[in-house]
């Protein structure tokens, strides 16, 4: 792994150090990531930031390479159950119940190389198109479940329905990821300019399934993503 990521290094600073370049940029940038499909099972949105520089190799192309850290902590409650069957004074009954006091987070730590193609171009105003490739590092900790499920007879006895243990589980790994979107670009003053943007992001990373507490495995991290930030050409 540590050879992937420096040939990815090297061919990143090759292609910003490109001939024929109009500028050189540099800046930082928070954004917003919306989780969607199997990530949006466990998790609310979360913020990113990240900062980067690169290089004008042309009129209508821009590399950037950029450095970005994110962490998901906030856990999507209303996902957040187990269905079990349970008799009731000979009856089967589905209940549905809620895991309460769950500790679950997901941050990643990612180097990307980003192009972007200029679709208008003024002094004032750039309309850009992108995407980009990356190598990220990427730890996932789902801490220990315990709890004891109760339902409640006919009788109005409270009874316990199951005992829930489930184990730590803590992932650490390396994945490869992509993003496309579209960035708008607002020049200030002098070398200022602000951006703000939207792209589809997807980390090729896998999260366990807890069979126990009903959560199936996420294969993918897709998320979306909205963004602000400050740059200077130099």
């Amino acid at each position: 792994m540590k050879k992937v990521i420096k040939l990815f290094i090297l061919m990143l600073f090759l292609t910003v150090s490109r001939t024929g370049a109009q500028q050189y940029i540099a800046g930082a940038e928070g954004a917003y990531l919306f989780p969607y499909s199997g990530l949006a099972q466990r998790f609310l949105s979360a913020p990113s930031y990240s900062v980067f520089f690169g290089k004008e190799v042309s009129q209508d192309w821009t590399w950037l390479g950029k450095l970005e850290y994110f962490k998901y902590s906030r856990i999507n409650e209303e996902k957040y159950h187990i269905k079990r069957i349970i008799q009731v004074n000979s009856i089967e009954t589905e209940v549905t119940l809620p895991l309460q006091d769950t500790t679950i987070e997901l941050s990643s730590a990612g180097l990307s190389a980003n192009a972007s193609y200029n679709i208008i171009r003024t002094d004032l105003f750039n309309l850009r198109a992108g995407f980009g490739f990356g190598i990220y590092r990427w730890e996932s900790s789902f801490g220990s479940y315990h709890d004891t499920l109760y339902y409640t007879d006919s009788q109005g006895n409270q009874l316990i329905g199951e005992v829930l243990k489930n184990p730590p589980v803590k992932q650490i790994d390396w994945s490869g990821g992509f993003n496309i979107g579209f960035d708008v670009d607002l020049h200030i003053y002098g070398p200022l300019w602000f951006n703000t943007g939207a792209s589809y992001k997807n980390i090729i990373g896998e999260l366990w399934a807890v069979l126990s507490l009903d959560m199936e495995n996420v294969s993918t991290f897709q998320m979306f993503q909205t963004k602000a930030g400050l740059f200077i050409k130099l």
